[in-house]
């Protein structure tokens, strides 16, 4: 995500003089296929709300209300920011259940909390325990 960030950052610096606004939404757990099975497992679901701030999934209508938001006349003042609509989720830091993760693996000492998207490594949180 930091690296979109950047991205988001440098094309509203060289756009901006066209009239061009960049913006971008880091989204949290959100209620979808891709985290259809931590949602459905109980102690992964439960494990995910207490790290959030405000104890919910996201729905897709968060992300869609942010992106309506940048799309509108509202935001014409808004350039080279990021959103977060993550439940408060980045700003309670990293305090997961550590019984969830199986350090036995040396792989997972390193990576303790992956992110995936379509089978990809996406981000990780480095955990050395």
């Amino acid at each position: 995500k930091c690296g979109v960030v950047g991205l988001t950052q440098s094309f509203a610096y060289d756009l901006g003089k066209y009239g061009i606004r960049v913006n971008c939404i880091s989204p949290g757990y959100i209620k979808t296929n891709m985290t259809k099975k931590s949602y459905e497992d109980k102690s992964l679901n439960l494990a995910r709300q207490k790290q959030m701030l405000i104890k919910r999934w996201g729905d897709p209508e968060d992300i869609s209300n942010i992106i309506s938001f940048f799309c509108s006349d509202k935001s014409s003042y808004i350039t080279g920011t990021n959103i977060k609509v993550d439940g408060g989720w980045s700003i309670n830091g990293l305090n997961e259940d550590w019984n969830l993760f199986d350090f036995t693996d040396p792989i997972k000492n390193l990576i303790g909390l992956p992110i995936k998207y379509n089978d990809q490594l996406q981000c990780v949180f480095v955990v050395f325990p």
